[in-house]
């Protein structure tokens, strides 16, 4: 399935903001990606994702590949199959067939209070993230038409035509930095 969305890295402040004009109806939860991948990162080099996306009991692996951009917009190929259990080590051709073979470990998880708005056809989301002793404030729109993300983007006073990276990427930062923490203090 091809994914088109748009997101915005936010301070606390403004996403409250935001909260407040999109006004009452969002839909609030809790999802905790698990983040896999080779110990020197194969995939995040190939710009690709591998996770266990878990909300509520529900675990479902997900890939991303052909990851790019279409101007400000994300886009990419997401594949996704349901688990029975979370596993420590993950070997992504096993689930999804464009996927190199791989033994990829569980680096660590993220956790996100997301809370999704419905609105012209697409969902806007709200995060709020933590991971690896970080806090991080995003907003997603998702949608097929990006006239739409774009009309949106512009109604929340936000910059449609900045361009950000997503949760996986500032991951991948905060888990070299703690790599290298430690590396320096052996």
């Amino acid at each position: 399935m091809k994914e088109l969305e748009w997101k915005s890295v936010l301070d606390r402040s403004r996403l409250e903001k935001i909260r407040v004009k999109l006004g009452d109806g969002g839909r609030s939860y809790i999802q905790i990606n698990y983040y896999f991948d080779t110990p020197d990162g194969i995939l995040a080099r190939q710009n690709e994702m591998l996770r266990v996306r878990q909300v509520g009991g529900k675990l479902l692996a997900q890939y991303k590949s052909r990851r790019g951009r279409e101007g400000s917009l994300m886009c990419c190929e997401e594949s996704e199959v349901p688990l029975q259990t979370l596993p420590c080590i993950l070997n992504p051709s096993v689930l999804f067939l464009s996927a190199p073979a791989l033994n990829c470990v569980l680096l660590g998880n993220l956790v996100t209070v997301r809370t999704d708005f419905f609105r012209d056809g697409a969902v806007i989301s709200l995060d709020e993230s933590y991971y690896l002793g970080q806090e991080d404030f995003e907003i997603e729109i998702e949608c097929p038409r990006r006239e739409t993300v774009f009309a949106l983007a512009r109604w929340l006073e936000l910059e449609p035509n900045a361009a950000e990276r997503g949760k996986y990427f500032r991951f991948r930062s905060a888990y070299g930095a703690l790599t290298c923490n430690q590396i320096r203090s052996e």
